[in-house]
C-alpha cells in the first residue's frame, strides 16, 4: 500500500510519514516531534553579612531571569488508526470479541480515525528580583531573636511572538452581531417562549500585544512584602522555647492560554451517519493514499479577534493576578526528661489566601437556574438555532440547526461556557500538633550496646473553601471541606542499635577473631510509619438514603455501602439542573491504608588500617503489606463501585544487599 507523505506545518523543514495504527496491536511505523517544555534561568545574587556585637546580620539581594520554551508539535505528520469498524458484521455493533478486526479494516483501506496537530510553540521570559534583611540578634544568654524582611517582584512573563491570550473583552459586539440578534428577533416573535433576543452579542477573547494590548498580560503585584519574625528562649537549663511567624508568597505558575494557537486536522470517517466508510478504497480522497485531500486546517493565531473559537466553550486568566500568600505561625516547647529522654510538642499552623478558583460567569443566571430545578424538560427543550450559519460550523453552537433553550438563556450566548481561571477567591488553612520522643536507651556501647529510638506523632487537619458548583459561586455560600492531601494521624518510630554481640560485648563475648568477625559488631535500624489515608471523592451527584455509608463491616470488596441489590434504594441521582449538595469529599472516608516497616542490618570489616568494607542488608516493606489506594469507583451505578483495586500501589517487599569497599 501506498502512503502519500502528508504536507505539514510550516514549522518543520522536511515532510513527515503519518502514524498508522491498528486496533488490538501496537503502532506499525510512523513517527512523532516531541521537544517537551523545558525552563531555563539565569541567577546574578550579591549577599553581604555584618557582625556587629550582638547582632549578626544578612542581607542582598537576586535577579533571575526565568525562560521556559516549548516545541512539542506532536503528530504533525498526521496519525490514522484502523479500529476494527468497517470489518464488523453488522454496522455500529460488535458482536462478539472476534467480530472485526483492524488487520482487515487495513486490508480494505477503510480508516476510521485520523488527526493532524498544528500545536503551538512559545519562548517566553520571566524577570524576577527580591531584596532581604535579617538579624539574628542575641539579646542575652537566654532569648534569641530572629527578625527578617523580605520583598519579592515577579514580573509578568511575556511570549517572545505574543503568542497568548489577554483578558476577555466584555464591551465589544461581535462582527456578526446584527445579523444573529435579527435572526434571533425574528425566531422569538414566531415562537412561543422562545428567549428574548440581546440587544447585541457581545465579548471575547483578547490577545497580548494586538489592539493597544500589553504584551504582559498580568498585572504587576508589588504587595509581596514579606517580614518574618522568631525566638528561641531557654526557660531552664533544661528546657527551651521555639515560635515564629511569617509571610511568604508562592512562585507565580499561570502561563496564561493559547487558544487559537493550536488545532487539530481530523480525519471524517463518513458523511451518511456511518453506514458507509468515507473512503472508496485504496486510493482516492480520504483513502490511506490520501486522507485529508482538503489539507490541513492552519491555526488562526489572532487574526479573529473576540471572534476566536466562538461557538464553544473558553476559559482566560484575567490581568488582576495576586500571588497566594501564606501566613505561618508555630510554638514549640522542648524537655530534656530523666534517663536521657527528651520530649518536645510543636504546634503548627498556616494560613494561605488569594488562592486562585475557577469560576464560571457565562451560564444562565440564579432565576433561570432555580426555575430549572423544578422544570428541567422546558431548558432543555431544542428550538431552532440563531446561529446556525453564522457560527463555525464545526462548533459546538454552530453545526446544528436546533439549540436547547438552556444555550440561549445564558450570560454570554455565544459561547458555551466562559471561564475565569484565576479568581483569587480561594483559602487554605492548616493545624497540627506535632510531638517527638527520643529515647538513649544504652549509652554503653561495651555492654548491651547503644539504642536510640525516636517516635514522632502529628495530629493535624487541613481544610479549604470551596464551591458546590463553578456558575453558582454568585449566589451560593462557600463551605468548608477538607483538603484531597489531608492525611490527620501520621506516626513513625525509627531506632538504630549496635546490637549485643560479640567480643567486647555483653553476650557471645568469648569468640574467636574469624567468629567474631561474622557475629560481633553489627548495627540494626528500623522504621514503622503509619499515616491516615486521604479523604475519597464525594459521589457528588447522588444522594445516600440510608443512614451511614461507613456501617457494616469494611472489606476490600466493600470499602463503603455498594449493596448493589439495594442500589435503586439507596441510591439517588441528582435531576438536571438539581444543585449539588455535598462537598467534593468526605473527612470520614478515606483511602485504604496501613503501616509500613522497613529493615537495615549493617557491619564495617576492617583491614589493617587502610582498608575497610560495608555491608548492609536492607528490606523494604519487609511485612509486605500492600497499599490497595482508592476504591476504582464512586459511581454507584458502577460495577466496581466501592471496590479497592487489586494492585497494590505500593512496593512488594523488597530486598537488596550491598557492600561498600573504602581505601
Amino acid at each position: 500500500i501506498g502512503i502519500k507523505k502528508l504536507p505539514v506545518v510550516d514549522t518543520f523543514p522536511t515532510k513527515l510519514t503519518p502514524r498508522v495504527t491498528v486496533s488490538g496491536y501496537n503502532d506499525i511505523f510512523g513517527n512523532q516531534f516531541i521537544n517537551e517544555s523545558s525552563r531555563q534561568q539565569a541567577n546574578l545574587q550579591a549577599n553581604m553579612s555584618e557582625l556587629r556585637g550582638r547582632h549578626s546580620m544578612k542581607f542582598g539581594g537576586e535577579f533571575a531571569m526565568l525562560m521556559r520554551h516549548n516545541r512539542s508539535a506532536g503528530r504533525a505528520g498526521g496519525q490514522l488508526g484502523f479500529d476494527n469498524v468497517w470489518s464488523r458484521q453488522f454496522r455500529g455493533v460488535r458482536v462478539d470479541a472476534l467480530d472485526g478486526n483492524g488487520v482487515a479494516d487495513l486490508l480494505l483501506g477503510n480508516l476510521n480515525s485520523g488527526v493532524i496537530n498544528y500545536n503551538d510553540t512559545f519562548f517566553r521570559r520571566e524577570p524576577y528580583i527580591g531584596f532581604f534583611f535579617q538579624d539574628d540578634w542575641k539579646v542575652n544568654n537566654k532569648l534569641t531573636l530572629n527578625i527578617g524582611l523580605r520583598w519579592d517582584v515577579q514580573y509578568p512573563f511575556t511570549e517572545s511572538h505574543n503568542r497568548v491570550n489577554g483578558d476577555f473583552d466584555y464591551t465589544t459586539a461581535q462582527s456578526f452581531s446584527a445579523q444573529a440578534v435579527a435572526r434571533w428577533r425574528d425566531l422569538a416573535s414566531a415562537t412561543a417562549g422562545y428567549p428574548a433576543a440581546p440587544s447585541a452579542i457581545v465579548g471575547g477573547l483578547t490577545f497580548a500585544g494586538v489592539n493597544g494590548k500589553s504584551r504582559r498580560i498580568y498585572d504587576f503585584d508589588f504587595s509581596n512584602i514579606q517580614p518574618r519574625i522568631g525566638f528561641a528562649y531557654a526557660v531552664t537549663p533544661k528546657t527551651v522555647m521555639r515560635g515564629g511567624f511569617g509571610i511568604f508568597y508562592r512562585t507565580a505558575t499561570q502561563s496564561g492560554l493559547t487558544t487559537g494557537y493550536s488545532i487539530n486536522t481530523d480525519y471524517i470517517n463518513s458523511v451518511d451517519g456511518g453506514r458507509n466508510p468515507r473512503s472508496a478504497g485504496l486510493t482516492g480522497g480520504y483513502s490511506l493514499e490520501d486522507p485529508f485531500p482538503d489539507g490541513v486546517v492552519r491555526p488562526n493565531g489572532s487574526a479573529l479577534g473576540i471572534a476566536t473559537n466562538v461557538g464553544n466553550g473558553v476559559s482566560f486568566d484575567p490581568p488582576r493576578r495576586l500571588i497566594p500568600r501564606t501566613y505561618q505561625w508555630s510554638y514549640t516547647i522542648e524537655r530534656e526528661l530523666p534517663w536521657k529522654m527528651v520530649l518536645e510538642v510543636s504546634y503548627v499552623g498556616s494560613s494561605t489566601v488569594k488562592e486562585p478558583v475557577g469560576i464560571q460567569i457565562g451560564e444562565m443566571n440564579q432565576t433561570n437556574w432555580d426555575a430549572a430545578q423544578t422544570n428541567a424538560a422546558f431548558f432543555q427543550q431544542t428550538l431552532s438555532n440563531p446561529f446556525f450559519g453564522i457560527l463555525p460550523a464545526a462548533s459546538s453552537f454552530g453545526t446544528s440547526t436546533t439549540i436547547q433553550r438552556r444555550d440561549l438563556l445564558r450570560r454570554i450566548p455565544q459561547f458555551a461556557g466562559v471561564t475565569n481561571n484565576i479568581m483569587p477567591i480561594g483559602k487554605v488553612w492548616y493545624n497540627g500538633l506535632q510531638t517527638r520522643f527520643e529515647k538513649r536507651a544504652f549509652g554503653d556501647r561495651s555492654k548491651a550496646g547503644a539504642l536510640t529510638w525516636v517516635m514522632a506523632y502529628t495530629w493535624s487537619k487541613q481544610m479549604e473553601r470551596a464551591w458546590y458548583d463553578a456558575f453558582s459561586f454568585e449566589w451560593r455560600k462557600p463551605f468548608t471541606q477538607i483538603t484531597d492531601i489531608d492525611r490527620s494521624h501520621n506516626f513513625s518510630l525509627a531506632f538504630i542499635w549496635d546490637l549485643p554481640f560479640g567480643n567486647g560485648r555483653a553476650f557471645v563475648n568469648q569468640l574467636p577473631k574469624a567468629a567474631n568477625i561474622l557475629i560481633g559488631g553489627w548495627t540494626a535500624n528500623a522504621n514503622l510509619i503509619y499515616q491516615s489515608g486521604v479523604p475519597l471523592a464525594a459521589w457528588r451527584g447522588w444522594e445516600f438514603l440510608c443512614g451511614d455509608p461507613l456501617s457494616g463491616q469494611r472489606t476490600e470488596t466493600s470499602w463503603f455501602f455498594n449493596d448493589r441489590s439495594r442500589t435503586s434504594t439507596c441510591w439517588r441521582q441528582l435531576r438536571p439542573f438539581e444543585y449539588t449538595k455535598l462537598p467534593s469529599r468526605f473527612h470520614s472516608i478515606r483511602g485504604h491504608t496501613a503501616p509500613q516497616l522497613d529493615l537495615m542490618l549493617s557491619k564495617k570489616f576492617n583491614f589493617h588500617e587502610r582498608y575497610q568494607v560495608e555491608f548492609r542488608g536492607e528490606a523494604f516493606n519487609a511485612t509486605n503489606t500492600p497499599l490497595r489506594g482508592d476504591p476504582v469507583s464512586t459511581n454507584p451505578t458502577d460495577g466496581q463501585f466501592g471496590v479497592l483495586p487489586v494492585q497494590q500501589l505500593n512496593f512488594s517487599r523488597n530486598i537488596q544487599l550491598g557492600l561498600r569497599f573504602r581505601f
